[in-house]
């Protein structure tokens, strides 16, 4: 195989063989720095993404942490008013709810 790659060179003239060998001994180099800086870009572009969607996971969580801190706070103060319906039993029996004995 070889062989015949080189036996297929010599039919060019000498300023042909050399034009080839300038053009590939350029060519080659030129392709494996397009190459090696490609695959650098795709992993530094790779964890910036990677980075900034994490920093927008984290804000989402802070966010969702502190709705729920807020809720949790406005559940634990409904719980502590008196029911309502005891409030309108209560206005109709002058002031107390006769199923608890609550006043209002």
């Amino acid at each position: 195989m070889v062989s015949s790659v080189f036996s297929g060179l010599r039919k060019f003239k000498i300023q042909h063989q050399i034009l080839l060998l300038v053009v590939l001994s350029a060519a080659i180099p030129a392709s494996l720095v397009g190459l090696l800086g490609t695959v650098s870009a795709s992993g530094s572009l790779s964890t910036n993404a990677e980075s900034t969607l994490q920093k927008a996971v984290e804000d989402e969580i802070n966010g969702i942490d502190d709705f729920l801190s807020g809720v949790s706070s406005d559940v634990l103060f409904l719980s502590k008013l008196p029911p309502v319906q005891g409030m309108i039993r209560a206005q109709a029996n002058d002031g107390s709810d006769p199923e608890d004995d609550s006043t209002y």
